[in-house]
């Protein structure tokens, strides 16, 4: 593979990784506010006086869904560029 074709090759992988984060930002933009509009409904349905009990559960959940959210992030993007070997390029 000479100099040009990696360059080629690297651009072309930067575009597409460009791509996808915009796309996921987008996705988690929606999550997010579906998320807000979960909690604002579930702390105004909070059964009285258990609200902080309420509101640590609802915490722990999301908790979970943030670390799922973070291991989708890193499964989707792309794999990295390996090097050549080193030698003298043609």
């Amino acid at each position: 593979m000479t100099s040009e074709q990696l360059v080629e090759e690297v651009v072309k992988l930067n575009i597409e990784m460009i791509r996808r984060v915009s796309e996921l930002t987008e996705s988690i933009s929606e999550l997010t506010a579906r998320v807000n509009d979960m909690i604002t409904r579930t702390r105004t349905e909070a059964p009285e006086g258990k609200e902080k009990e309420f509101e640590a559960k609802i915490s722990a959940r999301i908790d979970k869904l943030e670390k799922r959210l973070n291991s989708f992030i890193i499964m989707m993007l792309p794999r990295r560029v390996r090097a050549p070997p080193p030698g003298p390029m043609m």
